[in-house]
């Protein structure tokens, strides 16, 4: 896990990480990478757990980031992001037939019109 750590750090830091739209990180299943898009939808359910939908509102976003409670410390409240344009990095998954990158520090984030 620590190597694995390092290695998003090091990428990040070199900027070398593929950079796609929200609608195309579905194919980048498995692979690290940077997705941007606008947040158009951010929930914070009752376990604690954040979505943020980008592009698209859920159910039909194709592309989300989820944050779990146990690192909602390390990002802003849900709805900071809302209308928002980011970029997010990590490891693209799948999960019921989206794509998503779960987020644990807020180093993940960038906000590209700022």
């Amino acid at each position: 896990m620590k190597a694995i750590a390092f290695v998003t750090f090091i990428l990040l830091s070199l900027n070398a990480v593929a950079q796609l739209p929200s609608d195309s990180a579905i194919n980048h299943v498995g692979e690290l990478t940077t997705v941007c898009g606008k947040v158009v939808g951010a929930y914070t359910s009752k376990s604690g757990t954040t979505f943020l939908n980008f592009d698209k509102p859920y159910p039909i976003s194709e592309f989300s980031c989820v944050i779990f409670k146990g690192d909602s410390m390390n990002f802003e409240k849900a709805n900071f992001y809302k209308g928002k344009r980011l970029c997010v990095t990590g490891m693209v998954k799948k999960y019921n037939g989206h794509a998503e990158i779960v987020l644990k520090k807020a180093n993940q984030i960038r906000f590209p019109d700022e």
